[in-house]
């Protein structure tokens, strides 16, 4: 019954990780198209073409953050990120309000944070191991 719960909860983290890469990769091509749009009016004055340029950087910084935490939820690594990563898509209404609300509920749970924290604390044994045996090297 445990094993079906934990892969359950893999699964769940693999869809999250899947729904993240795909919502960067359209907030990449919205900036991309929102670069071609401006590329081809000519007559675009310089307070909007401001705007525009700071509304492509933020949507290209934010598209490149959920494309990297689409790896994190995957391998269970910076709960914190995903967390406050899940809390900014909210605001990106409809489907970044969908997946972020969908995230932070699944955050949540009890089950999948001791995921993030029973790998959070692998990693630091493992690091512990290796500068072990480093410093035996030497």
């Amino acid at each position: 019954m445990r094993e079906l719960e934990m892969n359950k909860e893999q699964d769940t983290l693999n869809f999250l990780g899947v729904m993240y890469f795909v919502f960067g990769v359209a907030l990449l091509l919205q900036s991309l198209l929102v670069i071609i749009i401006l590329c081809a009016n000519r007559y675009v004055s310089n307070g909007a073409g401001i705007f525009f340029g700071i509304m492509v950087a933020f949507n290209f910084t934010l598209a490149i953050l959920n494309i990297n935490a689409s790896d994190l939820f995957k391998k269970h690594r910076f709960y914190k990120h995903c967390f406050n990563l899940s809390i900014i898509n909210c605001f990106f209404f409809p489907f970044g309000t969908i997946l972020g609300v969908f995230s932070l509920y699944k955050l949540t749970q009890g089950a999948i944070e001791n995921k993030f924290i029973m790998k959070m604390e692998e990693d630091k044994k493992n690091e512990q191991q290796r500068n072990a045996c480093e410093t035996k090297k030497y």
